[in-house]
């Protein structure tokens, strides 16, 4: 094979290989991917919780599907009430069980609430939502990471890198909400 021919072939492999590269770096940690709209949850009148069964509407921004780990209620958006929490949000999801979020898509998602002291006095409106959330390229990196560190012994696998979940922090959108209190005539 002439020399020629050998760099042609080793400029067509590299480029080949830079390819998944770049997805990965461009699509590592896409900015505030999620946004969460309250479907039902809260009265449409005072806009105040009612019960606790919520349902939001969780829609993926991003270019990249994304795994969510875990919800908080927060009190406003700055760092400053950042740890002012409202509730805690359970429903199937975990970091070992994460809710895949399709790019640029949508998915339902219901759970039970835990208000925290007098957060059924706050409206709606001022509810945000903390997230604990992974892109498809770190879950694909992380996932066997965390496998391999379970069959390696205890002094290999401390020296490995952990790859974390991000956190956000973003409000809460009640705008077109419903009662599902019964009308009555």
């Amino acid at each position: 094979m002439s020399r020629r021919t050998k760099l042609v072939l080793l400029g067509i492999f590299l480029v080949l290989l830079a390819i998944p590269a770049v997805y990965f770096v461009l699509n590592w940690q896409p900015e505030k991917p999620l946004r969460f709209r309250l479907v039902s949850g809260a009265d449409a009148g005072t806009g105040l919780p009612e019960g606790n069964r919520l349902v939001f509407e969780i829609e993926n921004t991003s270019a990249v599907p994304v795994y969510l780990e875990g919800i908080r209620l927060v009190q406003g958006g700055d760092e400053a009430n950042r740890h002012s929490r409202l509730g805690s949000f359970s429903s199937r999801m975990s970091s070992s069980n994460p809710t895949k979020i399709p790019a640029h898509g949508a998915v339902p998602l219901k759970g039970e609430v835990v208000y925290i002291q007098e957060s059924r006095k706050v409206p709606m409106e001022r509810f945000w939502i903390e997230y604990r959330w992974t892109s498809q390229p770190k879950f694909l990196v992380a996932t066997p990471l965390k496998r391999l560190r379970l069959h390696l012994p205890t002094s290999i696998a401390s020296q490995m890198p952990a790859v974390s979940a991000s956190v956000d922090v973003t409000p809460l959108e009640v705008s077109g909400l419903t009662s599902q209190a019964p009308s009555s005539p």
